[in-house]
């Protein structure tokens, strides 16, 4: 079993890759995203939801119910900040280990990384096509932010 975890600025591919790959497998897969998670509570920015952990905490049940039914699980946020990798990894132990516990045997997922090392100006291009948009400006914040990643 294993946790997928996509590293990439937005509109670097992430989705699109991870959308593919559960379709390779839906019986067997599942994918989270934020933001499909803010777009099934309505508006989808609401600075008021950003500050506390309501998304954290659901994606958080989301993995341990993923590993309490032996699924593979694709994680397509950005995973830029190393406190989400390690906020992911300490939800996978604990689901692991509560898992474990129940069929007495060892349960543990294996971690793997798809980086998206899309360069800028074409993820600000793709961004332009998009319902959604984010622009150009924050897609390139983010970009010098995180630049270390494509070093």
């Amino acid at each position: 079993m294993k946790v997928i975890i996509c590293r990439g600025i937005p509109a670097s591919g992430k989705s699109t890759w991870a959308k593919q790959w559960v379709s390779q497998s839906p019986k067997n897969r599942i994918r989270i995203n934020y933001d499909d998670m803010r777009m099934m509570f309505g508006e989808y920015w609401v600075p008021q939801r950003e500050k506390i952990s309501f998304l954290k905490d659901i994606k958080n049940s989301i993995i341990h119910n993923a590993i309490l039914n032996d699924f593979d699980i694709v994680i397509d946020n950005m995973n830029l900040n190393p406190k989400e990798i390690n906020d992911i990894r300490y939800e996978v132990q604990e689901a692991c280990y509560e898992r474990s516990c129940k069929e007495g045997k060892n349960i543990s997922y294996d971690f793997e990384f798809v980086d998206f090392k899309t360069p800028l100006d074409e993820c600000i291009k793709r961004d332009s096509k998009r319902p959604i948009k984010i622009g150009e400006e924050t897609i390139t914040n983010i970009y010098n932010k995180y630049k270390s990643f494509y070093e």
